[in-house]
């Protein structure tokens, strides 16, 4: 007798598939979220690990330097995007990038030679002191004729320097020449920072006054990640901090070491600012010239040389920068507000970049990950000229 052959009842296949697909669907829904949870923590440990190296980075960069007041007057004569006047109230009105888009030229040229065509370091000779009233010359934007100045033309700060030494002449009439012994400092100074609270960018000179470091945020790449034709907030723009470092030279107004064609080369005093290829700073200027310094180079613009801090993974979504006296101790020696060490704080937040981000940690909104690390750096020696 032929035993029949046991089959399934259609009740059967259909529980049978329901639970193979219960547990299927199961199984890819702890696969999805577990994916999703490994990229949120990958994301959360990005923005963590990468703001640390970052703020250890600028502690290992920065311990040694103080506030560059001489680069924070320049840009009051250069200005910011949307600034009207020279000196008008410096009140970083930038772009979309973020950074001061005009070049303050570090230094190097300041002044045009009519003779040469060509920019030049060069020194105006004008009184620091006008009146009884008025004990330095007020900051009007250019030099103008019949200040007491040699020359016309945009100041840098080595040349407002030369204002703060009171020719008696220009007083009370009694002769004698620029820099001699009846020349008397008066000891107080405009501020080179009109802003202690908000400031965008961040200049800073070794005590030594032979290296120099300027760190600013700039944009580097934006779109529309989402896709939907709207800029959802600071996740769409990749911002990051970019650092730029300096190194000192006595190479004369021409910056070449050319004595037969430039004046100053080693006369002690600072005249040339050049890229610092020995740290990897490569810029694209004039070169410095000499075998010995030929890969050095002048920065070319605002851009030239500057290098990121950050990896593509995070954006820089806020920073603040607070630095404090407004003005240089040494030289305001008769003003007792300004008798503080110099320090400044540096405050990041971080967020992941959408565009690296968006799809790995969906359905989370992506905006909710940020990370806020504050550092603060006291100087005790500041730097004279």
């Amino acid at each position: 007798m032929r035993t029949p052959k046991k089959s399934f009842t259609l009740l059967e296949v259909i529980v049978a598939v329901t639970l193979f697909l219960i547990i299927f669907t199961t199984i890819i829904s702890l696969y999805t979220k577990m994916v999703n949870i490994k990229y949120t923590i990958q994301a959360q440990q990005a923005i963590i690990q990468w703001s640390h190296n970052v703020v250890e980075k600028i502690n290992l960069l920065l311990k040694n330097y103080t506030l560059d007041y001489e680069e924070y007057f320049n840009r009051q004569r250069v200005w910011c995007v949307g600034n009207t006047a020279v000196g008008d109230n410096f009140a970083w009105n930038t772009d979309i990038a973020w950074h001061c888009t005009n070049f303050s030229a570090y230094g190097n040229t300041n002044a045009l030679s009519l003779a040469s065509s060509s920019w030049l370091h060069i020194v105006y000779y004008c009184s620091s002191q006008v009146s009884e009233s008025s004990p330095y010359f007020v900051l009007t934007g250019d030099v103008q004729a019949g200040s007491g100045c040699a020359i016309l033309g945009q100041q840098s700060f080595g040349e407002y320097l030369q204002q703060f030494w009171d020719r008696k002449k220009d007083v009370d009439n009694t002769p004698g020449a620029v820099g001699d012994e009846d020349d008397e400092d008066v000891l107080l100074w405009p501020p080179a920072i009109l802003d202690t609270t908000g400031i965008q960018e961040l200049y800073l000179i070794s005590p030594d006054g032979k290296q120099r470091v300027l760190i600013r945020r700039a944009l580097v790449e934006s779109g529309d990640w989402n896709y939907d034709n709207q800029i959802s907030g600071d996740n769409e723009y990749l911002y990051t901090l970019q650092i730029l470092k300096l190194r000192w030279f006595d190479a004369g107004d021409h910056h070449n070491f050319n004595a037969s064609a430039s004046s100053g080369i080693y006369d002690g005093k600072i005249d040339t600012w050049a890229c610092d290829i020995s740290q990897w700073f490569s810029c694209h200027g004039t070169s410095v010239g000499n075998s010995i310094y030929s890969w050095y180079k002048l920065p070319a613009d605002v851009d030239d040389g500057r290098v990121n801090l950050f990896d593509q993974d995070i954006t820089i979504s806020k920073r603040n920068l607070v630095a404090y006296p407004d003005r240089n101790p040494s030289y305001a020696l008769a003003d007792d507000a300004a008798q503080i060490s110099p320090y400044f704080t540096v405050s990041l937040q971080s967020k992941p970049y959408a565009k690296i981000w968006l799809k790995r940690i969906k359905p989370n909104p992506i905006d909710k990950f940020q990370f806020t690390l504050q550092t603060s750096f006291g100087i005790k020696s500041v730097y004279t000229q």
